[in-house]
């Protein structure tokens, strides 16, 4: 600061000559020293301002310097950035920051490269190299791998984030293009859905963390800005999956309106053949496997035709063939092979066939010590093999059932002992129902049906569901009533209308397969083999052991349209039509039915005659009884 001393003769006084001074002498020497403060009050106070002045001007004149050297490259920065006006924008804010800075800048101590990093950018997502609108799949659809994050670094305990720790998500890769979702995986994800519902709602794409999205953010983090969201959702998923959300979530009707059913099969055109090719060559390239010869093509094409079940179709199942691809293509290798031919390909179908064929071996077994019962020879009344698939996840086989009915005098028509327990399902009963009503309907023409027919089938422990035996039931109940056996080499399949008529069913190849694996370990003696309704011939996709069985006389495969051709195969009799007067034709199976059921009726006739002359007789006892009451009573009233 400023120390004032006293001067007297042009010398200091110190402070025992000040004290020695009249008073009139130290008042002259205060009133100067107040003077002389303010004199040098003004004068700081001028020099600041000066100095301010100065410091202003050197700022301006720096800024001005500053300003020349770096005007150019923002304008040509803000030429080329024109259209964007968040971008002028931020360059303005840059060039600001820069100018206020300039003093941090010059400075030799400042860390540049630390300061700088100000001005970096965080590219959060980079389409420049993506050739057309961009498709995106994301394969773990949480809620910040879709719309991104804000990331945190830790620092002496405590959470810190700057902007260049923002994080885009697969919606923001996919913006200007298309977002592919698994319908099943995005609504696992706990909020996913909502948030994409959002996200279309709006059309805006906003980088904020999970707990701010609920409202449950307790730090100080960044706010990014939202964006415009443009962009096309695809969600694949099960049939199930759209149907329910169709009828429950009235943002999915209003958002998802497109629905494109991928089919499961190809027509085995030439068309679909080169398809086929194509979809091999694909996973070949891929997996980088052996190519296929036209043998081992041959064979693969019937293994897609024997998972769709149809000759006339092939299987798009892609896994289910990048998986038979892959295991040939190790069978041929081990093998030595250059490419992979049918070999190959019978010898991986047959390794996979061994993993996952214990349940069916198993069975098998059971048949073979017979504690399942089936009978592969002779003929018995009111019994038949039926056929049936087991599903076996990946592997379904067929088995047959020992089918049988028994009739007794009654008028409650066809009883099911399955539907009685609750073992059966509501397509099962519809089909017995049907059954009851195709029997009355052809056999009660003269004569109500007058019996009970009780069908079952034998050692089955579980529900049993669909209509593919009802040409096997319907057989058994006509044998237990007609009295005419059928053959147990046989083994039946089909359903019915109640015209009589049979109907397709499912399984078949997996069906024949089971009873001739039966046969087989009981011994083939060429009379057996397998009635299946006519339209399902073209799902015959067999083994080829079965087909040899089949040329050379020892199996067989026999296809119906009604319920009599069935009848005939299965009896060796006549099934016999009937004529203008209602009849059917003298010692054909139906007459024999006919004859029985009328038999059944008379005797009924007879047995309610009696009934009723004894309930007469009975109430006349009643009355005379009565009578002779009353008669007492008068006796008794006249003795009074």
């Amino acid at each position: 600061g400023i120390m004032t001393i006293p001067v007297l003769n042009g010398k200091p006084l110190s402070q025992e000559e000040f004290d020695r001074l009249n008073p009139d002498q130290k008042k002259f020497y205060e009133e100067n020293v107040i003077k002389l403060k303010k004199l040098v009050d003004g004068t700081l106070h001028k020099s600041r301002v000066l100095e301010n002045e100065f410091k202003d001007k050197m700022d301006k004149l720096d800024e001005e310097i500053a300003k020349f050297a770096i005007d150019p490259i923002f304008d040509e920065l803000n030429e080329k950035f024109k259209e964007n006006s968040d971008v002028v924008d931020f360059l303005k804010l840059v060039k600001k920051d820069i100018l206020d800075n300039l003093e941090v800048l010059r400075n030799d101590q400042t860390d540049k490269d630390k300061f700088m990093a100000r001005y970096d950018i965080n590219v959060v997502i980079d389409n420049s190299k993506v050739h057309g609108a961009p498709v995106v799949e994301e394969l773990n659809p949480t809620y910040a791998n879709l719309f991104g994050k804000v990331e945190y670094y830790a620092t002496m305990g405590t959470l810190q984030t700057d902007f260049k720790f923002i994080r885009s998500g697969a919606f923001h890769r996919a913006n200007g293009g298309f977002m592919i979702l698994n319908a099943e995986d995005l609504f696992r994800s706990e909020l996913s859905w909502d948030a994409t519902k959002r996200l279309i709602n709006s059309g805006t794409l906003k980088i904020e963390n999970i707990q701010e999205y609920l409202g449950y953010g307790i730090t100080v983090t960044l706010n990014p800005e939202p964006i415009p969201a443009n962009v096309k959702i695809i969600m694949v998923g099960e049939p199930w999956i759209y149907d329910l959300l169709y009828q429950y979530d009235a943002d999915f009707r209003k958002f998802f309106k497109i629905k494109a059913p991928f089919d499961w099969e190809i027509d085995l055109s030439s068309d679909g053949v080169e398809y086929y090719l194509q979809l091999l060559r694909s996973v070949i390239d891929k997996r980088n496997l052996l190519h296929v010869d036209e043998s081992g093509i041959k064979e693969i094409i019937r293994t897609g035709m024997r998972l769709i079940e149809r000759r006339t179709k092939i299987s798009t199942q892609a896994n289910r063939i990048t998986a038979i691809l892959v295991e040939s293509d190790h069978k041929a290798r081990e093998l030595k092979k250059k490419k992979i031919d049918a070999q190959s390909v019978k010898e991986a179908l047959k390794a996979m066939e061994l993993r996952l064929s214990l349940e069916a071996d198993r069975m098998l077994e059971y048949f073979k010590n017979n504690e399942i019962m089936i009978d592969t020879t002779g003929e018995k009344v009111g019994q038949v093999n039926g056929l049936t698939v087991i599903e076996g996840g990946d592997y379904p086989f067929g088995m047959p059932v020992r089918i049988t009915a028994k009739t007794h005098l009654s008028d409650t028509g066809v009883i099911d002992i399955q539907r009685e327990s609750n073992m059966s399902g509501k397509i099962f009963t519809k089909a017995v129902l049907i059954i009851s009503n195709y029997l009355s309907a052809k056999y009660t023409t003269k004569h109500p049906l007058s019996f009970a027919a009780t069908v079952s089938f034998e050692q089955t422990y579980s529900t049993i569901e669909g209509d593919s035996a009802s040409v096997a039931e319907t057989l058994s109940i006509i044998s237990a009533i007609s009295k005419i056996p059928l053959k147990q080499s046989l083994a039946i399949t089909g359903s019915i209308n109640q015209n009589g008529e049979v109907q397709p069913v499912g399984g078949i190849p997996y069906k024949i397969e089971g009873f001739f694996k039966v046969c087989k370990i009981k011994g083939l003696t060429g009379d057996q083999g397998v009635i299946i309704p006519a339209s399902n011939v073209d799902d015959l996709v067999l083994d080829p052991e079965i087909i040899e069985s089949v040329k050379a006389g020892k199996f067989h495969i026999w296809t119906v349209r009604n319920v009599d051709e069935a009848l005939e195969i299965a009896t060796g009799k006549k099934a016999g039509k009937m004529d203008g007067k209602m009849n059917y034709e003298k010692g054909s199976i139906n007459y024999l039915v006919v004859k029985e059921i009328e038999r059944i009726s008379k005797m009924e006739e007879k047995s309610e005659k009696k009934r009723t002359n004894k309930r007469k007789s009975a109430k006349k006892t009643r009355n005379t009884e009565s009578q002779d009451f009353i008669d007492d009573e008068d006796e008794e009233d006249d003795e009074d």
